[in-house]
């Protein structure tokens, strides 16, 4: 009997060496032991440099941009804008959110101050949400959106407000009491939005009164960055925190498919599930996550096409065959029709010994401008890659728009416009 079982050891020790990959006995049966289950991959910091140079589509000129991310399926076009180092206006103040309408532009901040300005950032219209005993004890977070002549602001107190472009007068509230969390989305005459429980909500735009909901899976420790919302040929599509996608039909009101992200690494599985705006192209559907995985998805049907190993939950752009993203200090461009890289760079901080933390990006007339988050403007020239130039830096960037070429940028300190 002990020979038998001296073999049996033998056999599984034996065994357990002829591939690298398999669980190491000791440590499965010390309790407490960490194992890994999958190597990460490190593709995303491979420099990559099979072109030198990019033809974008006809630039586009942009007179409004009256929701996050421009259009109902989050997709930015090549714009006409250029920047020059010394035609660009400046007032201080301290500003959250932005979005144009009616040639005017809308900002609001965390202490709930809602304000106009025409397109020289002369303020027309200011407005306190609410009273300082609110934001005093409360980090509020805003969403904009606006059609016709209202402006739509939800917050993370679970109310949605709707004014009048014109006088800044209440038209409806509605008090949901859960945080919102998501963009906001406005179809013909119907507003999106996703609340901290992954329940997303359809609600007229006249009346505030609410259509429909449906709740999905949600999970105790949340994070804003789950919830993603596009619109594109009569289908809903959103992300919940659980890491789901969903696809509705808005003309039948039932779900056409939904799909379940999986982590790269199961060992390090992030605590939060936090995604990318969901960008669609035509017969595409762009989406990544930092579970860490890009995805090219059909629209219809919800069948991946490919899936790349990169981490990211930044805005992205898609331009003819190509996809551009800018996160951490990278500057990534990937073949759409088959997810490989073709370029991937890293781009060095001038203005600061720290590295660049890019937050989004945006394709101009002549440069591909990248957005740090600690302010840094970069131009990296589209006839020649390698061409970099820092334009400006600005304290903590928050986001950006674009209105008759000219790029509106915001940080927590001030609002800026570059001619």
């Amino acid at each position: 009997m002990k020979i038998i079982s001296i073999f049996l050891v033998m056999f599984v020790i034996s065994c357990s060496k002829k591939t690298e990959d398999k669980v190491d006995l000791k440590s499965f049966i010390e309790q407490g032991k960490k194992i890994q289950l999958f190597k990460t991959n490190q593709a995303y910091k491979k420099n990559i440099k099979q072109i030198d140079k990019v033809i974008t589509s006809n630039n586009k000129k942009i007179n409004y941009w009256n929701q996050s991310n421009y259009s109902l399926s989050n997709y930015i076009p090549s714009t006409q804008v250029e920047i020059y180092q010394k035609k660009h206006l400046i007032i201080n103040g301290e500003f959250d959110e932005l979005i144009s309408l009616s040639n005017k532009i809308i900002t609001i901040n965390k202490y709930s101050k809602l304000q106009i300005f025409d397109k020289n950032l002369k303020k027309i219209l200011s407005k306190k949400i609410y009273n300082k005993k609110i934001y005093k004890n409360f980090n509020l977070d805003f969403k904009l959106i606006g059609k016709g002549n209202k402006i739509y602001v939800a917050d993370n107190l679970g109310n949605i407000h709707c004014y009048n472009v014109e006088n800044l007068d209440l038209v409806w509230k509605q008090k949901l009491s859960v945080p919102f969390m998501s963009n906001i989305k406005i179809y013909k005459n119907d507003l999106f939005i996703i609340n901290s429980n992954s329940k997303i909500f359809s609600l007229n735009i006249s009346s505030g009164k609410i259509n429909w909901s449906f709740e999905t899976v949600s999970k105790d420790i949340k994070s804003k960055g789950s919830y993603q919302i596009s619109i594109y040929d009569n289908k809903l599509y959103f992300t919940n925190d659980v890491g789901e996608i969903y696809c509705v039909d808005l003309l039948k009101n039932n779900i056409i498919w939904s799909l379940t992200f999986e982590p790269i690494n199961y060992s390090q599985k992030p605590i939060t599930f936090k995604s990318s705006p969901i960008i669609i192209n035509r017969d595409n559907l762009f989406v990544s996550t930092n579970f860490g995985f890009l995805y090219a998805i059909n629209p219809k049907s919800g069948l991946v096409k490919w899936s790349l190993p990169i981490e990211n939950t930044n805005n992205f752009l898609v331009d003819k065959n190509l996809i551009f993203l800018a996160n951490q200090d990278r500057f990534v461009i990937i073949n759409l029709l088959n997810g490989n890289i073709i370029y991937n760079q890293q781009i060095p901080s001038i203005k600061s010994k720290s590295k660049l933390q890019f937050e989004n990006l945006l394709l101009g007339k002549k440069n591909i401008i990248l957005f740090s988050k600690d302010g840094q403007i970069i131009l990296v020239n589209k006839r020649n890659l390698g061409k970099v130039k820092v334009f400006k830096k600005y304290i903590d960037f928050k986001n950006f728009i674009v209105i008759s070429n000219n790029l509106y940028l915001i940080t927590s300190k001030s609002l800026v416009r570059f001619r």
